[in-house]
């Protein structure tokens, strides 16, 4: 095909007032430019990921489930998720006591004036068990501000790979649409070549002029160009689809129909944002950890009591001597009298940092129902649309069929003919443009209702 497009593109036309135009060779029935980049090399890079039986079919709902996978954004944020985790751990630590133990043996040399010790042989051994009887809760906040952050963590992670896949549904979606209407464009050039056939016919009987001839030629070569242009566009798709993927689009099936997908009613109340969105739950578990935060450092204001246990065991130290033992056990209160200020500054910034959550929810919590009005909208606008495409599209192709046989009878000149078909294209251009814009807008309302995961990987 490339080389066919290429040989015709560089014909310019003659000024000779009689032209001999050869026929053109048979275009194919069906658009080969997937056949043109699903090479050797695309098939190998895959390889690495799949099975070879997995290459010769590619749905959403595989590619979606490779995805949770492989992708390295997911794999971050779910090891931000196992972080906070075991920030909960070492909070809880501290609940427990600390013992630490100490043994050691090694030579003593102790010079004194009654006499010298050289080269004893000096022993020491020692458990130390400290524990904190009572904080006024700060231990307690310090877990629960962890608990709170796991929690954020936890729901960023869903968010985040509903969110990649909404990216990945509309990659998906942008291959297929493109190879759609490449394909319909190639349907526009064999159609165009039949109109030169018909012309270079009646030209023959003398029906037709060479003005005639040369403005189907410029039709022509512009549907071409038009591919061309789709052409490109479809492999820039491939590229996008491999950037998030690390995987080429091969022989991609088409997504199931919109009635398999759940509808996201947002009208009624289980789509209370403040209780379902995930990102704004989020949001809110960082400001219940932050009130946590500032409770903990008000607790460490006040006084920390204490129990400490020490045993010790000793021989041969300062000098020689008998081993000594003892034991003890005390109860401390600690408490700082003067900070400098430091406490009353955390406070504040941790404060500032609670408004700033807040404010960070209001516009989140705006902004989703404007995407969400936003999103019914354009479903409405989809779906009115797509009544008036289907009629517009049947009116188109009557037309073409009509000035067809007008054509033949010599009612209707070739220009006429040739602008029915352009408004055929146009037609079936836009069908196919809204058809998969109604999917868009379907994955964007499941993903504002934080479904499209479930919806993508449960596709059957």
């Amino acid at each position: 095909m490339s080389i066919f497009m290429t040989s015709c593109a560089t014909q310019r036309p003659s000024l000779l007032p009689a032209v001999a135009v050869s026929d053109l060779p048979d275009l194919p029935k069906s658009l080969t430019v997937e056949d043109e980049v699903d090479e050797f090399a695309v098939k190998k890079i895959n390889k690495k990921l799949f099975q070879t039986g997995h290459m010769e079919k590619m749905t959403l709902s595989f590619v979606a489930k490779k995805m949770l996978v492989t992708n390295p954004d997911i794999e971050i944020f779910n090891a931000r998720e196992e972080q906070a985790k075991y920030g909960i751990d070492i909070a809880r630590a501290k609940l427990w006591p600390t013992i630490d133990v100490k043994i050691s043996e090694g030579r003593e040399n102790v010079y004194t004036t009654s006499g010298d010790t050289l080269n004893s042989k000096r022993q020491e051994a020692s458990i130390a068990v400290n524990h904190t009887l009572f904080d006024f809760g700060k231990i307690g906040k310090d877990i629960e501000q962890s608990e709170k952050a796991h929690e954020a963590a936890q729901l960023r992670a869903k968010g985040k790979a509903d969110k990649i896949l909404l990216t990945l549904a509309n990659a998906y979606l942008d291959v297929l649409e493109t190879r759609e209407l490449s394909r319909v464009t190639n349907k526009n050039i064999l159609q165009i070549h039949k109109f030169k056939n018909l012309v270079k016919a009646n030209q023959e009987e003398g029906n037709a002029s060479v003005a005639d001839l040369k403005k189907v030629e410029a039709r022509l070569e512009n549907a071409r160009a038009v591919f061309v242009d789709l052409k490109a566009n479809y492999e820039t798709s491939r590229e996008n689809f491999k950037k998030i993927t690390d995987f080429y689009p091969i022989n991609l099936q088409q997504p199931p129909k919109l009635s398999y997908y759940e509808k996201a009613n947002f009208a009624d109340a289980q789509f209370n944002l403040m209780d379902t969105k995930i990102e704004l739950q989020a949001i809110r578990k960082d400001i219940e950890g932050l009130t946590k935060k500032l409770g903990s450092i008000g607790a460490s204001r006040l006084p920390v009591i204490r129990l400490a246990a020490l045993a010790n065991y000793k021989k041969n130290v300062g000098g020689l001597n008998d081993p000594i033992k003892d034991i003890r056990f005390d109860v401390s209160v600690k408490f700082r009298l003067f900070d400098g200020g430091a406490k009353a500054a955390q406070e504040k910034r941790v404060e500032a940092e609670i408004r700033e959550g807040r404010a960070l929810l209001r516009k989140k919590t705006k902004g989703f129902e404007q995407d969400m009005r936003n999103s019914d909208s354009d479903q409405k606008a989809s779906i009115k649309k797509n009544t008036l495409l289907a009629k517009r599209l049947k009116a188109a192709r009557k037309v073409v069929e009509l000035n067809t046989e007008q054509f033949k009878e010599g009612v209707l000149t070739i220009f006429e003919l040739l602008d029915a078909q352009t408004q055929l294209l146009s037609a079936h251009q836009a069908q196919i443009k809204n058809r998969f814009q109604k999917y868009r807008v379907r994955y964007k309302q499941l993903h504002l209702a934080d479904r499209l995961l479930p919806s993508l990987v449960e596709e059957n």
